[in-house]
């Protein structure tokens, strides 16, 4: 078996994970990053690809689809954000993969896709990946809701599904949808990318909520708005909601950032960069040995 050594090893080139090792390879230090999916897939997931204002200083806006004023409908309420100063950025979520990608490649990191890391030695410090043993320094783990490496730090899980419709059709606003009556005690939303949106919610299934009469509850309550959904583009995917960053050791775990509430609510919506929070880069980027 090859071996080989760097000083940190990343798994998962989501948007924590790019972030990490581009800050960590601007200040020196050796970064490998490891990705289960092709390199040039990074980035294609299922999320509705809004970026909240405090994070479009590391987001080129040649990106942005479009920036709102999100719209909140309570029932039978509407309001505007106005008041509050929320804005949203939409963002073709591989566009994004791809743009950092490029960044954290250009200051030096090495990102293989085709990746995926079948066990770790957390007291050895290796990683088996791909026939080789790699030594690391430090792990961080960014890898999303049903990583096997989750199950093998001992993280206990709490998995909603998140899913949504392409529609090809222009929508003027960023609307959010409360209605427990209608849909239930989940959300849905409209998330417009110029010339057709993201249109979904989710479903969380320790609460007995089951994803085809969930898929019918949503179809539904848009086709009375005008919205119809039978032909659109459908995909689903795992989002895990049980925990935010730690640290255990010299192995950190990235995930959805600490916000203010509202945004808290939307976690499954929104792409964060979890590792732009004080907590996270005070842990992280001083770690040059």
């Amino acid at each position: 078996m090859k071996k080989i050594n760097c000083d940190v090893v990343v798994v998962g080139a989501g948007p924590g994970g790019l972030k990490a090792a581009k800050e960590l390879a601007k200040k020196d230090r050796d970064v490998l990053v490891l990705e289960r999916k092709p390199e040039d897939r990074i980035g294609d997931k299922v999320c509705g690809g809004g970026l909240p204002e405090n994070v479009w200083k590391d987001i080129p806006s040649s990106l942005f689809k479009g920036v709102f004023t999100p719209i909140i409908h309570m029932g039978e309420i509407e309001a505007s954000t106005q008041l509050l100063g929320m804005k949203i950025a939409t963002v073709e979520r591989i566009d994004l993969g791809q743009y950092q990608l490029k960044e954290a490649e250009r200051f030096g990191v090495e990102i293989r896709g085709n990746s995926p890391v079948p066990d770790v030695k957390l007291m050895q410090n290796k990683i088996l990946c791909n026939g080789e043993e790699i030594e690391y320094e430090d792990l961080i783990v960014a890898c999303g809701s049903n990583s096997r490496l989750l199950k093998r730090l001992g993280l206990k899980t709490d998995i909603g599904i998140g899913y949504d419709y392409d529609v090809e059709e222009k929508f003027r606003d960023l609307e959010i949808f409360y209605d427990v009556e209608k849909i239930g005690i989940q959300y849905a939303w409209i998330f417009p990318h110029g010339d057709h949106a993201s249109i979904g919610s989710g479903y969380f299934p320790r609460f007995g909520q089951k994803g085809e009469e969930r898929r019918r509850t949503i179809e539904k309550f848009f086709k009375d708005r005008g919205i119809d959904l039978k032909d659109a583009k459908k995909r689903a995917a795992p989002m895990n909601i049980a925990y935010n960053y730690f640290k255990r050791r010299n192995v950190y775990l990235t995930h959805n950032e600490r916000v203010n509430p509202f945004f808290k609510l939307l976690v499954s919506l929104y792409i964060f960069f979890s590792t732009i929070s004080p907590s996270f880069s005070s842990n992280i980027c001083p770690l040059k040995r």
